[in-house]
């Protein structure tokens, strides 16, 4: 057979899977269920260091304040703390939420667009 019999359904197959991906035909699954049982805001303080600009003036020299949300959420047999930055909270107490785990990151969709959190602490029950 030549490579030319080869190209066709080569190029069928992988339009396809281009397809599926943009289109969404591989939907996330969120395996893990809990429920928010702690909320907490956080402040982290940064600070921008003094420097020259290109104009010879000093600039910087000031803290700056973050809010984390800190979300404790209880699982059949651990609990899980995650944070998210910003103002405005995207869970409440006592919410039932679904999600899935990789490695430090906890994936989910509160409002049907999902968003990854930082895993700040996992403890066994």
């Amino acid at each position: 057979m030549s490579v030319r019999s080869y190209i066709g359904p080569f190029l069928a197959s992988l339009s396809l899977l281009v397809l599926l991906f943009n289109v969404g035909g591989f939907a996330q699954s969120y395996p893990e269920n809990g429920k928010i049982v702690a909320i907490r805001v956080v402040q982290k303080s940064g600070i921008v260091p003094v420097h020259t600009d290109s104009q010879g003036k000093s600039v910087g020299g000031v803290t700056t304040h973050h809010p984390f949300h800190v979300y404790r959420v209880e699982t059949p047999n651990r609990f899980f703390e995650f944070q998210e930055k910003g103002k405005s909270a995207h869970f409440a107490m006592g919410q039932e939420i679904r999600f899935r785990i990789e490695k430090k990151s906890i994936f989910t969709s509160p409002d049907g667009k999902e968003r990854k959190y930082n895993v700040t602490d996992v403890e066994q029950k």
